[in-house]
């Protein structure tokens, strides 16, 4: 899907060319192929006939609308044919996800079990632009450049913030160790005194006391 979401007119013609070519391979090789079994070579050709009406109508109807919708100033890339898009894939298996009888893929196993060579390799290959894709990828390259200076930028703030931290962390230890040295200067000061204190005691008390 490459127009939000939706298959363009471009994409439409991408299909209807691949399945062009899957049914000319499935007709050429039950052309040329001599089955044994009557019945089933019968059986098969009803069911194809009956797909290729159904397929013939979807990818009819799909031209007309883009035709009636095309505009010299709307690309085909532009277009959105979601509805169109899902009728020929409806035409050409009844249940999405399953394979039933008369289904596309249905007529090309039988094909093959019979013993009829199918060679799918010309199949064309889709030319449409993605351009939802093409969006992403612009997006992604305009985003680019943001992200990274985001990055860069919340890396130059988680730096600062642990440098800021870190001299925080310093003073904080600074001041713990000033109040620690001051701690420490006053109790060899208190200790000095009570020191100087007991030697005065203890000088006056060896002086000789005058008898009375």
């Amino acid at each position: 899907m490459t127009l939000l979401g939706h298959h363009t007119a471009d994409e439409f013609f991408d299909l209807v060319n691949a399945k062009d070519s899957v049914i000319k391979t499935m007709s050429d090789s039950r052309a040329s192929f001599q089955w044994n079994d009557a019945t089933a070579a019968s059986d098969w050709d009803s069911d194809f006939a009956t797909l290729r009406n159904r397929y013939d109508s979807a990818v009819l109807k799909g031209k007309a609308t883009i035709i009636a919708e095309t505009t010299s100033s709307v690309p085909l890339s532009m277009l959105p044919v979601e509805d169109e898009y899902q009728a020929v894939l409806a035409a050409l298996s009844k249940t999405p996800g399953s394979t039933q009888k008369g289904d596309l893929q249905d007529l090309s196993n039988r094909l093959q079990i019979a013993g009829a060579q199918q060679d799918f390799s010309a199949m064309p290959q889709p030319q449409a632009t993605d351009l939802d894709l093409q969006t992403f990828q612009a997006t992604g390259a305009v985003t680019t450049p943001v992200d990274t200076t985001a990055a860069a930028a919340d890396k130059a703030a988680h730096d600062k913030a642990a440098s800021i931290a870190a001299s925080a962390s310093a003073a904080v230890a600074a001041e713990a160790q000033k109040a620690a040295d001051t701690a420490r200067n006053q109790m060899i000061a208190a200790a000095a005194v009570l020191a100087l204190g007991g030697l005065g005691y203890m000088a006056f008390s060896s002086k000789p006391q005058r008898q009375r």
